[in-house]
């Protein structure tokens, strides 16, 4: 018998793929160039770890979510310049966020691998408060983080 151990996000994501759907109603457009197609699941911001990383708790199975489409600068590194930008970019993120109920939208197309979704033990998604907003598009609107890595 062959014995393989997961880490908890990738066994949590896994459980939640019987709950996957289609996106968010108004949220279409977070894919363009894929069907809008993933798991979708209500959480709670437990941790801020960066400017453009969360960890959300659905059903006390914490799942670290890196969000698509924001770079935040590395609040992790040796250039204080960049330090300090990436560590107020985390505070703002936790500010905003921190002990709020979102919805995660994790994009998966059908036949896809969730394997093919993770990053350095991550999922990779988009995480929306209650009201809607995006936390990735609060950020970059922000002037905290960018679209694109730079």
């Amino acid at each position: 018998m062959k014995l393989v151990i997961l880490s908890a996000p990738i066994v949590a994501a896994s459980l939640l793929l019987a709950f996957a759907r289609d996106a968010p109603d108004g949220h279409e457009h977070i894919a363009p160039d894929r069907e809008p197609f993933g798991i979708v699941f209500a959480a709670e911001v437990t941790r801020v770890i960066d400017g453009d990383t969360v960890v959300v708790t659905p059903v006390r199975a914490p799942v670290t979510v890196r969000l698509l489409d924001c770079w935040a600068p590395e609040s992790r590194t040796k250039n204080l310049a960049e330090k300090a930008k990436g560590q107020s970019s985390a505070s703002h993120l936790a500010r905003m966020a921190t002990g709020k109920e979102v919805k995660v939208f994790l994009p998966v197309s059908p036949g896809e691998s969730l394997g093919q979704s993770l990053t350095f033990g991550r999922v990779l998604g988009h995480v929306y408060l209650k009201d809607g907003r995006s936390l990735a598009e609060e950020q970059v609107s922000a002037g905290h983080a960018t679209t694109h890595k730079e």
